[in-house]
């Protein structure tokens, strides 16, 4: 019989977090090779830098980005957000965004 852990000592610390600056390292390093494939048409790092530019944006968990939808992010003049239908506890939330991840988001959808 195996038995399985019902608590966790795991705690929830600063160190465990990306600081700014690793954040903006990521983030650089997943643009500049997203840049280099993009005229070449090549998905993968593309869709990446997406990826990370859109959790560290909205602060999205693993996995309500892999279930997101396109019928699920509102672009619009102002305020655009997405709609994550499943979150933490099963919770339906809207999650606004800035300017900077729309125009990513925009880029992207045309490129694909």
């Amino acid at each position: 019989m195996i038995k399985r852990a019902t608590k966790f000592n795991w705690v929830l610390e600063p160190s465990k977090f990306l600081s700014k600056e690793e954040a903006k390292k990521l983030l650089e390093t997943a643009r500049d090779r997203a840049e280099v494939v993009f005229a070449k048409r090549r998905k993968i790092p593309v869709r990446d830098y997406l990826i990370i530019d859109l959790a560290l944006s909205t602060g999205l968990r693993v996995m309500e980005i892999a279930q997101l939808d396109c019928g699920d992010v509102f672009i619009r003049d102002g305020i655009s957000s997405l709609l994550v239908r499943n979150g933490k506890c099963g919770k339906r939330r809207l999650v606004r965004f800035g300017e900077s991840l729309k125009d990513h988001l925009n880029e992207y959808i045309l490129w694909k």
